[in-house]
């Protein structure tokens, strides 16, 4: 027999089944602290819980069997109930207003309100609020499915190798409409409407076994970076403190964003980060992002969370569990997954070595910002669309011989999001455009704007680190910046042709010496 599922919850239930009798405004103070909760509800096992690469499990396997039980329950209840996918995927982000859910209880939008739209985008709170979500979702899966030993798999795009191309499709059983002649609820179908009707579906290329561009993939430039957050420099592996402003960590950048948007496409589930988690493939995603910022950790030479940063280890967020208790944890409760949160990976990635010359390009600048530098070359306001563009930079100052150069560019807006990543070469590239040209900087993914705007739709910026392009120049060379979308290669090896969009405005464009 399964778990009892409560039912859809009335005013009591909402008020008492969710600890939230007497909760005071947001401050939801029958909240259980982490600790206190963990030691009621820890998991009863020899050992922790696997989470396997999914391209490797049995499709008929129990793991995937339990993830399909797990959804499945949780997409038949109603919206409203706490343990619903609308519900979970409301915690991420949501425009659904509670109080016109929750005609019955008026304190909907105060208190719900706080479990909602807490995804923190854009910060270096990114990777540890994700990591907490997944766990919470893991949870809800294990109840619903009766499965005590249930593990989130993830989706190892980023196994190494060029010809290693069926890790970077979307991973078969996501494909597939029906599974063992039932309802899949890993699948969603191809987008079918044109914006700015609502999001829906994945981008019908990846449905039909698209292959993401190596670059969309690739953790090399993440991986580069010593540093957590922006305590020194100008970029970092895990993002900046608040106010955020879109300088995505680097792990966020890619393949976090390229995943969203690609996936996404036009007007899919994935690029709307307002909807994004209702596509089970998220969590299968973010999985692997998570993976990824332990495969991090493991590589070492100084590479370390920011735990003496106050502000980042004491952050504290709240989480409904599978018995409706809510539940209040910070990042110091979740940095050792193992002991803490009772789950491993089944492999860590293992980046190839970099070359000594690519190391030595690799230097520390005493700067916190670029905006302590005078620009070196800049360039005009540019706008593209899916056809790219050039920027063509005029020397501004003294050239020089610095140690660094920097790529910095500001104001970036769009009326509608792209559905695509866009690679950024210095220099001349070769044609055709590839990843593998020397002067290619990196992918990137303009996630979070148009029309799905998401912390107040401020237009957004990057900064990359170019000295090993820089010097590839000759020493009287004014530099150029290529634009162009990175496209998905077809089944028969040929590229799929650009996907169309909106124009994309760059306001400005300037090169940095430190």
């Amino acid at each position: 027999m399964g778990p009892m599922i409560p039912t859809k919850p009335n005013r009591r239930d909402l008020m008492f089944g969710l600890g939230l009798a007497g909760a005071g405004a947001l401050g939801l103070g029958a909240a259980i602290p982490f600790s206190r909760w963990f030691s009621d509800n820890a998991r009863a096992a020899t050992g922790p819980a696997i989470r396997q690469d999914i391209s490797r499990l049995d499709p008929r396997g129990p793991v995937l069997r339990a993830f399909v039980s797990g959804l499945r329950a949780m997409m038949a209840l109603p919206q409203t109930h706490p343990l619903s996918w609308a519900f979970h995927a409301n915690v991420h982000l949501t425009k659904d207003d509670p109080a016109a859910l929750y005609p019955y209880w008026p304190e909907a939008d105060q208190l719900i309100g706080g479990l909602w739209n807490n995804c923190p985008h854009g910060s270096y709170y990114f990777l540890p609020w994700h990591r907490l979500y997944l766990y919470f979702l893991e949870r809800r899966l294990r109840f619903l499915s009766g499965d005590p030993d249930f593990a989130l798999p993830y989706w190892n795009y980023t196994d190494p190798g060029p010809n290693n191309t069926e890790q970077r499709k979307i991973p078969a059983v996501f494909r597939d409409p029906s599974i063992d002649g039932g309802f899949n609820p890993l699948f969603i179908p191809d987008t079918a409407y044109a914006a700015p009707l609502p999001s829906n579906g994945r981008d019908p290329r990846y449905n039909r076994g698209a292959i993401l561009d190596l670059s969309d993939v690739s953790v090399a430039r993440a991986f580069s970076f010593k540093n957590f957050s922006i305590d020194r420099g100008t970029e970092s592996f895990g993002g900046h403190p608040p106010p955020q402003s879109f300088l995505f960590g680097a792990l966020e950048e890619t393949p976090h964003n390229n995943i969203h948007a690609n996936i996404g496409g036009a007007n899919g589930l994935l690029g709307n980060l307002f909807v994004a988690a209702r596509d089970p493939l998220f969590f299968a995603h973010h999985a692997n992002v998570d993976r990824l910022w332990e495969s991090w950790l493991a590589l070492g030479q100084g590479r370390a969370n920011p735990v003496d940063d106050p502000q980042w280890i004491t952050k504290t967020w709240s989480f409904v569990d599978e018995r409706l208790n809510v539940v209040t944890i910070s990042p110091a409760e979740a940095l050792d997954v193992v002991g803490q949160l009772g789950y491993t990976y089944d492999a860590l990635h293992n980046p190839p070595p970099k070359s000594p010359a690519a190391l030595a390009m690799r230097m520390e600048a005493d700067i916190d910002s670029v905006d302590q530098l005078a620009p070196v070359f800049s360039s005009p306001a540019l706008t593209f669309d899916h056809n790219g563009a050039v920027a063509n930079f005029a020397q501004t100052g003294d050239r020089g011989r610095g140690s660094r150069w920097f790529l910095h560019i500001e104001g970036i807006t769009t009326p509608t999001d792209p559905g695509a990543s866009f690679g950024l070469w210095l220099g001349q590239p070769q044609t055709p455009l590839s990843s593998a040209d020397p002067g290619f900087i990196g992918a990137v993914a303009l996630l979070g704007m148009g029309g799905h705007q998401h912390h107040g739709g401020m237009g957004q910026e990057r900064r990359f680190d170019v000295t090993e392009q820089m010097a590839l120049l000759a020493p009287d060379q004014s530099p150029s910046l290529t634009i162009a979308q990175i496209r998905p290669t077809a089944n028969d090896g040929t590229l799929h042709l650009p996907l169309a969009h909106a124009p994309i405005h760059f306001e400005t464009v300037k090169l940095y010496r430190a």
